[in-house]
């Protein structure tokens, strides 16, 4: 059984089981990830910096570029902690039947390479996070309530080998939200993170 969907293919054969969504990591590459992070340093910057003149402003006068330094330090060394941790997206899960593994399929935002990671079903375990997007559980529309769980939450779920954090799924935020067989790929996580 096997059909294609817009940007989401599910594949059922025998004893293999995969569920993928388009490789996000693929459209970007170290350029767009120099960009992006370049401009998240001079607004991280700028924000830090005006904050620490508020709060300490007879101390930064007699050592402005002392602060300035420190604090652009700062900025960078916290962004290329994210580049370097937070860059791997999954994208397409394999659940081998069979042999009793996961396959997590991740692309890198910032080189664009593929990264693979087998767990067996023994070590895996999940955890499910709902956060909201909104601080409103209620969006208006026409003097209307209109309640929306896709507007108002993000769903997460996290993924460790034993206890050691594997890589993350951000639902909503995601491609994921699209793929039709979403639930399913819950369900059938949560079953495997039992045993």
């Amino acid at each position: 059984m096997a059909f294609n969907s817009d940007k989401a293919t599910y594949i059922n054969m025998m004893k293999e089981t995969i569920y993928e969504i388009e490789n996000e990591a693929a459209n970007e590459g170290c350029f767009v990830s120099i960009i992006k992070y370049t401009v998240f340093s001079i607004v991280g910057f700028i924000f830090v910096w005006y904050y620490a003149i508020n709060l300490l402003n007879k101390y930064i006068f007699g050592h402005g570029a002392f602060f300035s330094f420190f604090i652009a330090a700062t900025v960078i060394s916290y962004l290329l902690y994210k580049i370097i941790n937070k860059s791997d997206k999954v994208y397409k899960l394999v659940f081998n039947d069979k042999e009793r593994k996961l396959l997590l399929v991740s692309g890198n935002t910032f080189d664009g390479m593929d990264a693979k990671r087998e767990i067996n079903y023994e070590n895996v375990r999940i955890e499910t996070t709902i956060r909201p997007i909104l601080k409103s559980k209620i969006t208006i529309h026409k003097n209307t309530p209109l309640h929306s769980d896709k507007l108002n939450q993000n769903r997460k779920l996290d993924i460790y080998e034993n206890k050691k954090l594997v890589n993350s799924i951000d639902i909503d935020l995601t491609s994921w939200c699209r793929h039709e067989k979403i639930e399913e790929l819950i369900e059938k996580l949560k079953t495997i993170s039992k045993h």
